[in-house]
C-alpha cells in the first residue's frame, strides 16, 4: 500500500495566507467602491489609450462585481497551481501581489474619479493608480516571500543508509556520480498547460480591443507559468559534493 504524500506545512500555510490576501484585495477594493458610491459618477473611465486620454467607459454599478472577479479569480487559480505543484512558497506571494496590483489599478482608477463631472472623467489619467498599485504589490510580494521562503534546517539530516544496502566496490581514485532529471507529475503538467492556455488565449483578443495593459499582464502571467514549468524539470547530480539541481 503506497504511503500517503506528505504535505509541506510551510507550503500549505503560504498557500492559505496568500489566498486570504487575494480575497481581501479583491473584495476589499470592491467594498471600498461600493461604500463611496454616492461620490462616484454613474459612468466612469475604465481604460486609457496609449496617447493618454480615457477611451473606454462603463457604468459604475457594473464594476463592483466585475473588479472583484477580475482581481480574484486569476490569482486564486495561480494559488491552486502552486498548491498542486507544491510550490506554495513561491506562487503564493506572486498570486497575492498580482491580486493587489489588479485590485489597486482597477479600483483605484475608479476611486480617483469621485466627485468628477463627465468632462473631468474624460480627462483623467491612470498613471498614479498604476504607480501606487505597483509599489504596494511589490512590497506585499517581497514581504510574503521573506516570511515563507524555505530556510536550511538547523540540524544535519543523517544519511540513514541501511547496513545491508549494496555497496559499489571501486578504487579510491574513482569518482562516482549519479545524474538524472526530476520527474514532473502528470497532474502538474495538466494544470500548467491549462493555466498557460487560460492566460495566453485572451492576449491577442485584448490587443485587438486596445487593452494593452491587460494584454501585458496576461502575457506576463503566461511567461511566469511557462518558466515555472520549465524550472520543475531540473538536472540533478549526486556526487561527492552533495546533491545539486540545475534548471533552465
Amino acid at each position: 500500500m503506497p504511503s500517503p504524500v506528505k504535505v509541506d506545512r510551510g507550503d500549505l500555510v503560504a498557500t492559505v495566507v496568500s489566498a486570504i490576501i487575494v480575497l481581501a484585495a479583491a473584495l476589499g477594493g470592491s467594498l471600498l467602491l461600493w461604500a463611496g458610491r454616492g461620490q462616484l459618477p454613474e459612468v466612469v473611465a475604465t481604460h486609457w489609450g496609449p496617447d493618454g486620454p480615457a477611451d473606454a467607459f462603463k457604468p459604475t454599478a457594473q464594476l463592483y462585481v466585475e473588479n472583484a472577479v477580475i482581481a480574484g479569480v486569476l490569482p486564486l487559480f495561480v494559488v491552486v497551481i502552486g498548491l498542486v505543484m507544491k510550490q506554495g512558497r513561491v506562487m503564493g506571494p506572486v498570486s497575492a501581489a498580482t491580486a493587489v496590483f489588479i485590485s489597486g489599478v482597477s479600483n483605484g482608477s475608479v476611486w480617483m474619479q469621485r466627485g468628477m463631472t463627465d468632462e473631468q472623467v474624460r480627462g483623467t489619467s491612470a498613471d498614479w493608480p498604476i504607480v501606487v498599485a505597483s509599489v504596494v504589490a511589490i512590497v506585499v510580494g517581497v514581504l510574503l516571500w521573506l516570511v515563507f521562503r524555505q530556510r536550511p534546517g538547523d540540524e544535519a539530516v543523517p544519511a540513514n543508509i541501511d547496513a545491508t544496502a549494496p555497496r559499489l566496490l571501486v578504487d579510491d581514485a574513482v569518482t562516482l556520480a549519479w545524474t538524472g532529471r526530476t520527474r514532473v507529475a502528470r497532474a502538474a503538467m495538466v494544470v500548467l498547460g491549462l493555466g498557460s492556455l487560460a492566460t495566453a488565449v485572451p492576449v491577442p483578443m485584448m490587443l485587438a480591443a486596445g487593452m494593452l495593459g491587460s494584454a501585458l499582464l496576461m502575457a506576463l502571467l503566461t511567461v511566469l507559468i511557462v518558466v515555472l514549468g520549465l524550472a520543475m524539470a531540473a538536472n540533478v547530480t549526486v556526487d561527492g559534493r552533495g546533491v545539486r539541481a540545475r534548471a533552465l
